[in-house]
């Protein structure tokens, strides 16, 4: 039979331009074989360019190499490139190529957005449940790739140097390979004697982030899904519990990702794309400047649309804070995430040019705006099982749009600096990338451990609200139990343990971690704040309260009997001892509360 290899290494390509081909026909046959070869460039299945060689005869195991020129024609659209081999009529090898002849003018620009994130997957004790956050740098089984997604990710960089991405690497990833650099306690040896890879892979993402070559994004802490949360919380009334905790994590994440990598985000990863209005007035407050949803949101949300392919300014009707959407195209997205496993080389380079022709026809009606391709950065190659290809597939992507003039690589703070949003939503739908649903977390099991999430999140606030106005500050202070408590209860929000929450061992891990939490409040609870009787009358009480701390506390003192009831707040100061007198009309029969917020401390009968 006859082999055919050629060299294309265009897929889009401009009308009117002198394109070079070159080809070999190979002679695999045991006996001669005699024929002629042509070229045949298709558009929207109109035939465009026939060109046809002399015949000749082939030998056993001979090659002959074959160079033409076409000039592109001015029809645009999708189509074929082929190379073929006919006997006597008949087509018995061929070669065919995807291909985009482009009209000129502006270009479209692409921005890949990866989700890398791992959850924090050790235990209160120091203790790891999963080493996923390092085995995707270590573990791998790729063609022409070492290493795991993590790295390879980077590695493409190296090997395209005009690729242009955006990247998030969640906090607690980031976190988790910082840990293994400066400690190791309780990670395997593998782990340990290979930290330099970590340590590399980290100097790699500074210098691409420092160059401008990747965009590093922010997130919360935690994998917490927040509109998720805050529609719960108002379930629940602890709707300010659950936006101190939001912002409490978007600070600590931020405060990560600015330490290992050396950049402040100023865009954001919402986690899982799960959208509440709510999160424009608190990624506003917390100087967050534009995030990722989905096409199913665009589809539904409201105001001054256009296409999926231009930023929007979305702006919240009850603070007018402000904040930049962009949309990810969700076929385009889906066919990474979910449509790589590829047989061969030429499986995955066919699939990689197919990829390109359709970004390229993104460029008929939205010439100049951007296609956000946003998805996880590990699973599309490794589950269920290592897609062997995949990388090769998307670095053959990374090559094509390298060698289109009418596709450009950007990042999405580097297209908002030439491209100011003009269009304004006023509403995107709440929901997830799951058909705007919440579906993959919630369901009877699940449900409990929100009940408990919540009621841990509930006593940490309590906590931090009675702390009043220094509470903020020592909430990130490492040290401080304060935020033990708050870093233990964001834990127990990862969306990540709910996922397969119907397992026993990630509903455990939940439960683990809700626990601690408030484990934290009541030891610090029980060994810094008493209450003592001091005196008891017929009509009053004097109660001796004791901060042994060195923090304030606010506390509520809550007072009734039959038809009487008093409430009043105290504030004790740090070391010191108060004694409060108590009146009790109804003597034995009046009830006292002391508490804090949701907390009871004592109750007096």
């Amino acid at each position: 039979m006859i082999r055919i290899k050629a060299n294309i290494d265009k897929v889009v390509i401009l009308e009117g331009e002198n394109l070079q081909i070159t080809f070999n026909l190979t002679n695999e046959a045991s006996s001669e074989i005699t024929g002629k070869p042509y070229i045949l460039l298709r558009v929207k299945g109109k035939e465009e360019i026939y060109i046809v060689f002399d015949s000749l005869k082939l030998q056993p195991g001979q090659t002959n190499e074959f160079k033409a020129e076409i000039k592109v024609p001015t029809s645009w659209g999708e189509g074929i490139l082929g190379v073929y081999f006919e006997v006597e009529g008949k087509v018995i090898s061929s070669l065919e190529y995807p291909i985009y002849v482009a009209r000129k003018g502006d270009a479209i620009y692409v921005a890949f957005v990866w989700h890398h994130h791992q959850a924090p997957q050790f235990y209160p004790d120091g203790t790891f449940k999963d080493l996923w956050a390092y085995k995707h740098v270590l573990e791998g089984s790729f063609y022409s790739f070492k290493g795991g997604p993590y790295a390879i990710h980077m590695n493409i960089h190296e090997r395209h140097p005009t690729f242009k991405d955006v990247d998030h690497f969640s906090p607690s990833l980031l976190e988790q390979w910082e840990y293994a650099i400066t400690r190791g306690e309780n990670l395997p040896g593998e782990v340990n004697t290979r930290k330099n890879e970590f340590e590399n892979l980290l100097a790699q993402i500074r210098s691409l982030a420092q160059k401008g070559v990747i965009e590093i994004l922010g997130s919360v802490y935690a994998h917490t899904i927040l509109g998720f949360i805050l529609r719960k919380a108002y379930e629940k009334g602890l709707v300010e519990e659950a936006k101190t905790l939001i912002k409490w994590e978007i600070a600590r994440g931020l405060e990560i990702v600015e330490r290992v990598t050396g950049i402040r985000p100023i865009g954001f990863w919402t986690p899982e794309m799960f959208w509440s209005m709510e999160l424009v007035n608190i990624y506003s407050q917390m100087g967050i400047k534009y995030t990722v949803l989905c096409e199913q949101h665009f589809s539904r949300s409201g105001g001054d649309k256009n296409s999926i392919y231009d930023p929007y300014l979305v702006v919240d009707p009850v603070s007018s804070s402000q904040l930049i959407v962009f949309f990810r195209d969700l076929t385009l997205s889906n066919w990474i995430s979910f449509n790589v496993d590829f047989k061969d080389e030429q499986d995955a380079d066919q699939a990689a040019r197919r990829f390109v022709v359709e970004l390229a026809k993104r460029r008929e009606n939205a010439p100049g705006g951007v296609v956000v391709i946003a998805l996880d950065g590990e699973n599309w190659m490794i589950m269920p099982s290592y897609r062997t290809y995949a990388p090769y597939f998307l670095s053959q992507i990374v090559k094509y749009i390298e060698n289109s003039t009418v596709i450009k690589m950007t990042t999405l703070k580097d297209y908002l600096e030439s491209h100011t949003p003009t269009r304004i939503l006023t509403y995107i739908p709440y929901g997830s990338w799951i058909n705007l649903s919440d579906r993959q977390w919630t369901g009877p099991v699940k449900d409990k451990l929100w009940e408990k999430a919540f009621t841990a999140l509930a006593k940490v606030l309590s906590l931090y609200f009675s702390i009043g106005e220094d509470a903020w500050k020592i909430s990130h202070d490492p040290s401080s139990e304060l935020y033990k408590a708050m870093r233990a209860v964001s834990i127990a929000f990862d969306s990540d343990f709910y996922w397969y929450g119907e397992i026993e061992r990630e509903a455990r891990f939940v439960e683990t971690w809700a626990d601690e939490a408030m484990r934290i409040v009541d030891t610090f609870l029980s060994n810094n704040l008493k209450v003592v009787v001091v005196e008891r009358g017929k009509s009053h009480v004097i109660i001796q309260l004791e901060n042994h701390g060195s923090l304030p506390l606010n506390i509520t003192l809550t007072l009734e009997a039959r038809n009487y009831r008093n409430e009043s707040r105290i504030t004790l100061k740090p070391k010191t001892l108060r004694k409060i007198p108590v009146y009790t009309p109804h003597g034995d029969s009046t009830r006292l509360e002391v508490k804090i917020g949701s907390i009871t401390i004592a109750t007096l009968t």
